[in-house]
């Protein structure tokens, strides 16, 4: 930190000056941090749209006053060295997403320190005053120009010698950083190809040496400007080419992290060549005032964890989220036949649901340890998903997640459009989900008291004792257990299931996990049936994955939940109906059991209402989040379908005909 400096004389403004005092608090800081706390709060203080004129006529009235402020300023600057501000701030350090993130979350759990030295932490105190709604953002530029030479140090000062010589050191440190990111292995080869004193970035740097020595020199400059441009434009360009290829092969998250960096490295560098360039005093201080502020909204973001997880992943989301959609449109009945497919198909998966429901039965007689419990009821579940992903049966829960995302991607289609297309789509989203959950239900009941009737023919004993049918009543009833609260818990395990899902579907297309299993299963299996594996792999990856983390996320939330000692179990309708039908056909005439049927099935609608809303909402928002669609936008749009609904009731209940 530098030496405090001794306050310089002052002499005092007109009487009665309304910015006397602060004026004087600002010349009597004897720290450069207390300087700057002072000049953020004069600046904070412009609240009228005189009152920088005000401020400044002061100022100009004294001239002693007005040289003491530049001295000032001219002191702090000359001790400054601005290359780490305009080469780091805003741009992560570190060599991968993965380190950046360990270390801004280590920076929030162990406090460090701040380098007093470092203009970033200098400027994080004027970010007040330079953020978008502050007074001094509004002013006029003609204004903000009079502010900049009645603060900054005349034209001779040494001050500016030392800024030019860190403006230009940070021009190379960036240069430096675009190079060498865009020659990369992993950029390279998701790039144009060639050489590398072909590509782009290679060129950049070169152009950006040669833009320096112009300026340097006096000459040439406008020529080595437009070059550089030139040599900028092929970088974003190239940039379009590595981020349309990683769309199709997959999203690696580091590689994100290095676009991002080359492309907030490149805006910087853009403004920074523009205000080397501008001979305009107008143009120059208004892309001064639009640096600065930049540089303080990056300074106070740098050690930001969410800022930096969702700049990052955002494209890995948007990528699953287009993903969901498209599988989405496959659960969306178009007209009457598909309406009628969308009921078989979920016909199916009943019968499947309540095969899980016979095999969770049969594991609950085991008494196994809880975690091998969990375990087991996973399998059983993760087997029972796959079958149904192996036919193309239906579950209507892991319908919205899906669906939500095919919604939303209308939704941002839509924008500006009426929204009687987005009413048309949620109304075949509703009817077909509907349709598909009373499928569920009714052949679970159905193929349960199927499976019940086979048992108790074959044994002579009804499939579950009269004590565990009693305490499925229980369990089930919203009035004597939580199950409110685990039907929405299951609501987020459907939408994290869905998260997961796309994960897995955009790892094995990073890897090229289809491309190996036909390359180097053939031996073992066939080319042939390899070949086929392959195809049924890049095609079935997220719902394996999907089907994979729902089953092991039910069937292990339970033990985890005890094991923790928190209200965390798992109540999904489908599987539940199908325990409940169990119950009532093991208790025989006594299913009624003096009203606690009504009280298991009042727990059955409220799994129906929450599953669906949650998992449905969640993946809504995320869905809108990963295509930049604003919360009131989206608002906008469900209250219309609201509406749209009670007008039309019909129309979100049985399928529209077809248009």
């Amino acid at each position: 930190m530098n030496d405090p400096l001794p306050a310089l004389p002052t002499s005092e403004p007109p009487a009665g000056g309304p910015w006397a005092a602060a004026l004087s608090q600002l010349l009597a800081a004897g720290t450069d941090e207390a300087q700057l706390d002072a000049l953020a709060g004069l600046l904070l203080a412009l609240t009228e749209p005189g009152d920088l004129s005000g401020l400044l006529d002061a100022i100009e009235r004294d001239p002693a006053r007005g040289a003491a402020l530049r001295a000032r300023t001219g002191a702090l600057l000359a001790a400054a060295y601005p290359a780490a501000l305009l080469a780091e701030t805003g741009l992560s350090t570190q060599r991968g997403f993965l380190a950046e993130l360990g270390s801004r979350v280590s920076g929030q759990l162990v406090p460090r320190p701040r380098d007093g030295r470092h203009l970033a932490h200098r400027l994080l105190r004027l970010a007040p005053a330079l953020g978008p709604d502050s007074p001094l953002r509004a002013a006029t530029p003609a204004g903000r120009l009079r502010l900049l030479a009645a603060f900054l140090p005349p034209s001779g000062d040494r001050a500016w010698a030392r800024l030019a010589e860190g403006f230009a050191d940070a021009i190379r440190l960036l240069a430096l950083r675009v190079e060498s990111i865009g020659l990369a292995p992993e950029f390279r080869e998701r790039g144009t190809g060639g050489n590398v004193t072909g590509s782009p970035f290679y060129r950049f740097g070169r152009a950006s040496e040669a833009l320096l020595a112009a300026c340097a020199a006096g000459e040439g400059v406008d020529s080595a400007a437009a070059a550089w441009r030139d040599a900028r434009a092929a970088c974003g360009e190239e940039m379009g080419v590595v981020r349309r290829r990683l769309g199709e092969r997959g999203i690696r998250v580091d590689i994100v992290f290095g676009m991002e960096c080359v492309a907030r490295a490149l805006a910087r560098m853009n403004l920074m060549v523009r205000l080397a360039t501008a001979r305009a005093p107008l143009e120059r201080s208004e892309l001064f005032f639009e640096l600065l502020a930049q540089l303080a909204a990056a300074a106070r973001d740098d050690h930001s964890v969410h800022d930096l997880l969702s700049r990052n992943l955002r494209l890995l989301h948007r990528r699953i989220v287009d993903r969901s959609g498209t599988v989405g449109e496959h659960y969306i009945a178009e007209g009457r036949r598909e309406y009628g497919l969308i009921w078989l198909l979920a016909a199916g998966g009943g019968v499947v649901a309540a095969l899980i429901a016979l095999a969770k039965t049969g594991i609950h007689g085991l008494a196994l340890p809880p975690f091998m419990m969990g375990l087991a009821y996973g399998l059983a579940y993760a087997a029972g998903f796959l079958l149904m992903q192996r036919f193309d049966l239906i579950l209507a829960t892991k319908q919205p997640a899906m669906t939500a995302a095919t919604l939303a991607g209308a939704m941002r289609e839509a924008r500006g459009a009426g929204p009687e297309e987005v009413a048309r789509l949620a109304a075949r989203i509703s009817s077909s989900q509907l349709a598909a959950a009373a499928s569920n239900v009714l052949l679970v009941v159905i193929a349960a008291y199927g499976f019940e009737w086979v048992w108790s023919t074959l044994r002579g004993q009804p499939l579950l004792p009269v004590e565990a049918a009693l305490e499925i009543y229980r369990k089930y009833s919203p009035l004597d257990s939580l199950t409110a609260l685990y039907a929405a818990e299951t609501g987020v395990i459907l939408w994290l299931a869905s998260l997961a899902g796309g994960w897995f579907d955009n790892w094995t297309a990073l890897h090229e996990v289809p491309e190996g299993v036909a390359q180097r299963w053939g031996r073992f299996v066939g080319a042939a049936r390899a070949r086929r594996w392959a195809a049924g792999l890049r095609h079935g990856a997220g719902s394996f994955g999907t089907n994979l983390a729902l089953g092991f996320m039910l069937g292990l939330a339970p033990e985890i939940g005890r094991f923790l000692g928190l209200p965390l179990d798992a109540r999904h309708v489908t599987l539940s109906t199908g325990q409940l039908a169990l119950a009532a056909s093991a208790l025989g005439y006594e299913w009624f059991l003096g009203g606690w049927f009504l009280r298991a099935l009042a727990g059955i609608g409220t799994m129906f209402v929450l599953n669906l809303a949650v998992s449905f909402l969640l993946s809504l928002y995320t869905a809108a989040r990963a295509l930049d669609m604003p919360a009131g936008a989206v608002g906008a749009v469900l209250w219309q379908i609201a509406r749209s609904a009670a007008r039309h009731p019909l129309r979100f209940l049985l399928p529209l005909p077809r248009r």
